[in-house]
């Protein structure tokens, strides 16, 4: 048997090397070998069966046809770095924003009497989820993260004596159906019935109670 780097007498058991071969484009012929009754003749240059064998493979074994599973590969690769990168952006922060880091509202916080039953009330009016409850405290967690995260509630041994000098402002698209619910609920209007609507900066509200006097507005 003569071989060359020109070319190469391959043997009919040799088919799956002859496949590889046709699929990375080089010329393979099907006339009988006088050396090896009915082999195929191929001519194949070695050192471009290697690069094309190692183009053509994704992972050991695994030839690809004409590229295709490896690109795809490689493909996905760059898309899956890609995205990777990109989350990693989004949570780290910009090196070039030099303003000092900023606070948000996690909790609002109300002093009373009945945790409990003060979070039962604003459970009813916010959809907050009751979460924790003890005898002196109470927890209401929001169903989504569009807003404050938790509404507190703690027990106190004083009174509420005077307005609240910050207070919860909440919105409804039907406003005089919605003061009807709360009342029902316990709430009630600090400016007596019927609701007495307020006006300015573009826009009106009533001021109302929670039952322990704590003051909101709806609007």
């Amino acid at each position: 048997m003569r071989l060359s780097w020109t070319e190469t007498r391959v043997a009919p058991a040799s088919r799956a090397a002859r496949t590889a071969a046709s699929t990375a484009g080089t010329t393979v012929s099907s006339s009988p070998s006088p050396e090896l009754p009915n082999g195929p003749k191929s001519t194949v240059s070695p050192p471009a069966v290697a690069a094309s064998t190692a183009a053509n493979t994704c992972g050991p074994g695994a030839p690809g046809t004409n590229g295709s599973t490896v690109n795809s590969a490689r493909s996905l690769t760059r898309v899956t770095l890609a995205a990777r990168a990109f989350v990693a952006a989004a949570g780290a922060p910009d090196p070039r924003d030099t303003r000092p880091m900023s606070s948000f509202i996690f909790n609002v916080t109300f002093d009373c009497a009945d945790p409990t039953a003060l979070a039962d009330f604003w459970s009813s009016v916010t959809g907050y989820e009751l979460t924790e409850a003890r005898d002196d405290f109470a927890r209401l967690t929001a169903p989504d993260r569009r807003g404050v995260r938790h509404l507190l509630f703690f027990r106190v041994a004083e009174a509420k004596t005077a307005k609240n000098r910050m207070h919860v402002d909440l919105a409804s698209r039907d406003p005089d159906a919605e003061i009807t619910r709360l009342v029902a609920l316990g709430a009630s209007l600090v400016d007596g019935a019927p609701a007495q609507w307020r006006t300015g900066n573009g826009t009106r509200w009533v001021v109302m109670q929670d039952p322990e006097g704590n003051e909101f507005c709806l609007g």
